[in-house]
């Protein structure tokens, strides 16, 4: 039977109707607190970090169709036929669960293979082939490293946070196109390898857009309080800012990088100065130079941190600072272990410091008792870090407590008191001083907060808006003798 053609106009209409509502790339439009800025983004790495149902796998896969139809809103990309790869957790959620729906949603029919997804996706090898030449394969992060190598690849979308290898290798299939990736995740495993080797590592051409759920206007404010309301603050800067957060907690949470890092400069010489050491050889050596002022604040002002270098190279390093300071600090303090004698040589670590002429004194022991400490001094704003220590500011930003390696037993357990060890050489190197120092009083004001600025020639020694009837405070001479040492 004939359809009437008055009913066939307006079958006509109706379908493009709907395919005008159909949301493609044709008619995308990002938002412009993030999913714009990722599109811009001409770094070779891109890290698109947001909270749950900020928008963030739409920005990566209308990026991935951009470049696959070879014609993109904001920048010039290869021409068609252009190969990328995607990289999920696993084939039955992250496949067919996000990346295929995703890409069925955004791609314009006419750029399919007889405007059919069926006839251009190929499901046994999860491959998609569009119309251009262009083709799409979706990789699993359970699949063997192996599976991983192929014909080389203009660009990589990683669909949350994939294993180091794994993305490694896949990143490897980029260098004949000079191409790029791009990662999109929420942070809930906290700081991993992308965080330190991706974020932290500034040569490496990466660009960090972070998105929250606040920058989505389809999500409305009842859903997003019910969302944050059981979430404690640390699963609140995950879930609701799409920030990097430690996954057991900061440990020196009363840091905070605008209120204690100044400027680099030279404290006065009539301060009493005191160094700090930790000692590595696989892992770094950290030194550090710390100023205390006649009102007791400690500023932090110089670092030496060195890995694969002997004790000697440290001690030469160690005097060429303190010619170029004109000072020598009264003594250094020094990982208490370092005292022990070494089975091989019969010697401590700590006396081939000393014969070096290095004066060195072990630390205490008692790591809860430094890190409330250290907080104490940042709560009251009495330590102050130069711009001259990079690493050790760092470490303030991901030195966290452990966490239980299954979800189960953190579940009924009380959290842990004991801190990562891992990337903490610097933040271990201060606690030793700080086990020394004094016991702050409480606050029984509020004292108006002022920066201390450091003199680049020493002619005008810092001056603070406040005064505390303090004497110049000097940690207790050490025995630096051969006998035995405390």
């Amino acid at each position: 039977m004939t359809m009437p053609l008055q009913d066939l106009v307006a079958a006509v209409a109706g379908g493009l109707a709907n395919a005008a509502r159909k949301p493609s790339v044709l008619n995308y439009i990002p938002n412009e607190h993030g999913q714009t800025q990722f599109h811009k983004s001409t770094s070779i790495g891109r890290l698109l970090v947001g909270s749950n149902r900020s928008g963030k796998s739409i920005a990566g896969c209308t990026e991935t169709v951009f470049r696959l139809m070879g014609r993109h809103p904001y920048q010039r990309v290869p021409e068609p036929p252009v190969k990328g790869r995607v990289l999920t957790v696993n084939f039955d959620s992250g496949a067919k669960q996000i990346i295929e729906p995703l890409l069925q949603q955004w791609i314009p029919p006419s750029e399919l293979k007889n405007g059919s997804w069926d006839d251009s996706y190929n499901k046994r090898e999860h491959i998609l082939r569009l119309r251009n030449g262009s083709e799409l394969e979706i990789k699993s992060h359970d699949q063997s490293l192996d599976s991983m190598a192929g014909v080389p690849r203009h660009f990589l979308w990683c669909d949350k946070n994939p294993p180091q290898d794994i993305f490694k290798e896949s990143r490897t299939r980029l260098l004949d196109y000079n191409g790029c990736y791009f990662i999109t995740m929420t942070p809930v495993e906290g700081m991993t390898w992308i965080y330190d080797e991706l974020v932290l590592k500034d040569e490496n051409n990466v660009e960090l857009i972070e998105i929250s759920i606040l920058d989505n206007p389809h999500v409305s404010e009842e859903a997003r309080d019910m969302l944050s309301k059981d979430l404690t603050p640390e699963e609140r800067a995950i879930r609701i800012d799409g920030k990097f957060v430690p996954k057991g907690g900061l440990i020196l949470k009363e840091f905070k990088y605008d209120k204690h890092v100044i400027n680099s400069g030279l404290p006065a010489l009539e301060w009493v100065w005191y160094g700090s050491i930790d000692h590595g050889y696989n892992n770094p050596t950290a030194i550090y130079w710390h100023a205390v002022t006649p009102l007791g604040i400690v500023i932090t002002f110089k670092e030496h941190y060195r890995a694969g270098w002997t004790i000697k190279m440290h001690a030469n390093k160690i005097h060429e600072i303190n010619r170029i300071l004109g000072k020598v600090p009264e003594f250094f303090v020094c990982d208490p272990s370092m005292s022990q004698r070494q089975p091989t040589t019969g010697v401590s670590l700590l006396h081939e410091y000393r014969d070096a002429g290095i004066p060195v004194v072990p630390g205490k022991k008692d790591v809860p008792a430094r890190i409330n400490r250290m907080n104490e001094y940042f709560r009251q704003d009495k330590w102050y870090i130069t711009q001259e220590c990079p690493n050790l500011i760092r470490e303030f930003r991901t030195y966290s407590w452990k966490v239980y390696n299954s979800t189960k037993i953190a579940d009924r357990s009380n959290k842990r008191e004991e801190p990562n060890k891992k990337n903490d050489h610097g933040v271990d190197s201060c606690g030793y001083l700080f086990s020394f120092m004094p016991d702050l009083r409480p606050l029984s004001l509020e004292l108006p907060h002022q920066k201390p600025k450091l003199s680049k020639t020493r002619t005008n020694p810092t001056e603070f808006p406040w005064t505390i009837d303090e004497g110049l405070y000097r940690l207790p001479e050490p025995d630096l003798s051969y006998g035995e040492i405390p």
